[in-house]
């Protein structure tokens, strides 16, 4: 009995941290909810279910604070690109991720509710502040030479090599 309730337990802290909201035309994957300048900045991968040009509106993302007040999205940002207050648009293909990030304009710690259009997420943990982005290719790329050594194939058929760049000449 201790070891289901132990078990339960881990699943349900889990859950908190990786949430899913299915449609049926795509699925949504909370990543992350973490604390920026502006507010509160929460990232999703949608995976479209098929193959179609996909609108995203602001008013879809809210997010509840423990006080019960709800907080509509205020920009989103699509694959990466500029943040923006207006409906935006992608082409979609099946199973391709789309990367969706959310603004809100709240320094948060929790939100008991995430909700996009009409499904929910519950207690969603808000990080600290983004830690600085992770170290980026050289900008002049096709100025080096690469050579991959020690390849080795990963879970997923994901492919893990060590890169050394030289300079052309």
């Amino acid at each position: 009995m201790r070891v289901l309730s132990s078990l339960v337990t881990l699943a349900l802290l889990a859950s908190a941290s990786a949430q899913r909201v299915a449609f049926p035309n795509g699925v949504y994957d909370l990543q992350s909810c973490y604390r920026v300048t502006q507010g509160t900045k929460c990232d999703f991968l949608y995976t479209p279910l098929q193959e179609e040009s996909k609108l995203f509106i602001t008013s879809w993302f809210v997010a509840v604070e423990p006080d019960g007040r709800n907080v509509q999205a205020n920009a989103l940002s699509i694959a990466n690109g500029n943040w923006t207050t207006y409906p935006g648009s992608i082409k979609t293909f099946t199973n391709v991720p789309v990367k969706i990030s959310a603004l809100f304009p709240v320094q948060a710690l929790s939100f008991p509710v995430l909700s996009i259009s009409s499904a929910s997420m519950r207690n969603i943990t808000v990080g600290g502040p983004a830690t600085s982005p992770p170290p980026q290719a050289p900008s002049a790329a096709g100025s080096y030479n690469a050579v991959l050594t020690n390849c080795k194939t990963q879970a997923g058929g994901m492919l893990v090599c060590t890169a050394t760049l030289t300079p052309r000449k």
